[in-house]
C-alpha cells in the first residue's frame, strides 16, 4: 500500500504499531482491499473495516479525530460515529472483541507471552468492554493480569462489599438454584408442577438442598 508520511508517524511512545501497519493487519482481518477500504462502497466489511481501524487508531495510537478523518478520508463526525459505535459493540459482543484481540495481538498490543492461556484471554475480553480500561492492555503484562483477577477472586467478602464482585466469587442466585436442584432443565421441569410458587428464585428458596457438584461460574469465564 502507498505510505503517506503521516502513516508512519505514531504517538510519542515508541512501541506503539505505525497506521499504515495497523491498517495492513486491518485489511488481512476483514479481508478487504486498499480500494475498497479508501472507496465510497458501504458493505458490511468495508465498513467493520474502517470502525477498527479507525478505534485502533484513537484510543491505542493516541491520534485525534480531525487525523483520522484525513487519513481514512471520511469527515470528523463520521469516524466519531464509528469509534463510539464499536465501544458500544464490544461492551456486548464477544464476536467484536474477538476481532479486536486478534488484531491487538498481531500489533504486538497484548502480551504475546500469554496470549493463549484462558485467563489472559477472558482478563483481555474483560478490559475491552469499558473504553476507561483499555490502557491496561499496554500498561500491564500478564503477571499484572492475574493480579488484577485476584483482587477479585481471592478478595475477603467480609471487606469488599461490591455486589458485581461477589457475583463473580459466589456466582448468581441462578446458579446457586441450580446447584440445590442438579440442573436448569430439572429447575424448570419442578417449576411446572408446583404453582403457588411465583417464580423459580421462590422454589429454590425452599427446595432442599442436593449434592450435586456444579462447575462455579465468574465473569472471567463469560467473555
Amino acid at each position: 500500500m502507498a505510505v503517506q508520511k503521516s502513516m508512519l508517524q505514531t504517538s510519542t511512545t515508541e512501541h506503539l504499531p505505525s497506521p499504515a501497519r495497523v491498517l495492513e493487519e486491518v485489511f488481512d482481518e476483514f479481508e478487504v482491499t486498499e480500494e475498497e477500504f479508501f472507496s465510497d462502497r458501504r458493505y458490511k466489511k468495508i465498513v467493520r473495516a474502517r470502525r477498527f481501524a479507525g478505534h485502533i487508531l484513537f484510543h491505542f495510537c493516541g491520534w485525534s479525530f480531525v487525523k483520522l478523518s484525513k487519513v481514512i478520508r471520511r469527515d470528523r463526525t463520521n469516524m466519531m460515529h464509528h469509534v463510539r459505535v464499536l465501544e458500544g459493540e464490544m461492551k456486548v459482543y464477544r464476536e467484536e472483541r474477538d476481532w479486536m484481540y486478534n488484531i491487538l495481538e498481531r500489533l504486538e498490543l497484548i502480551d504475546l507471552s500469554s496470549s493463549g492461556n484462558d485467563w489472559y484471554y477472558a482478563w483481555v475480553h474483560d478490559q475491552l468492554k469499558d473504553p476507561d480500561t483499555y490502557t491496561k492492555l499496554i500498561k500491564l503484562d500478564a503477571a499484572d493480569a492475574l493480579a488484577d483477577i485476584t483482587k477479585v477472586t481471592h478478595a475477603d467478602g467480609r471487606i469488599d462489599q461490591s455486589k458485581a464482585n461477589k457475583i463473580v466469587r459466589e456466582g448468581t442466585f441462578v446458579l446457586r438454584a441450580v446447584e440445590t436442584v442438579g440442573s436448569m432443565k430439572e429447575l424448570r421441569r419442578r417449576k411446572l408442577h408446583i404453582h403457588k410458587h411465583d417464580s423459580l428464585v421462590e422454589y429454590a428458596k425452599t427446595a432442599e438442598p442436593q449434592n450435586f457438584e456444579v462447575k462455579k461460574i465468574n465473569k472471567y469465564n463469560e467473555y
